[in-house]
């Protein structure tokens, strides 16, 4: 993985990653705080609904307009229709092979 990551990374970046790391490792002993640079800054992605949320809200041009149709919000739809038939399939395949009159009217 390391490998992968440093043959995909800007050979600029992993010279300054480089020089960094060799700074920190120097002045480790006199100033503890220089290793901060292995601290790894993650972001958390935003969710599916959040994503989906805001392609519909920028689909509305004004309060009360039609919305505008575009990729994304037909990209959204389908990826909520997707999520409804794997939850379909996974019902059904719960019910087995015999299911009830009951069950059958719940699908």
């Amino acid at each position: 993985a390391f490998n992968e990551l440093n043959d995909a990374a800007d050979p600029d970046m992993v010279d300054r990653w480089e020089i960094q790391e060799m700074m920190a490792q120097a002045a480790q002993i006199n100033d503890p705080s220089t290793l901060d640079v292995y601290d790894v800054q993650l972001h958390k992605a935003r969710s599916w609904k959040e994503v989906e949320l805001d392609l519909l809200q920028t689909s509305f041009p004004h309060p009360g307009a039609r919305p505008q149709l575009g990729a994304a919000t037909w990209l959204a739809s389908g990826i909520t229709i997707k999520e409804m038939q794997i939850a379909l399939a996974i019902e059904t395949r719960k019910m087995g092979g015999h299911p009830t009159k009951t069950q059958t009217l719940e699908i």
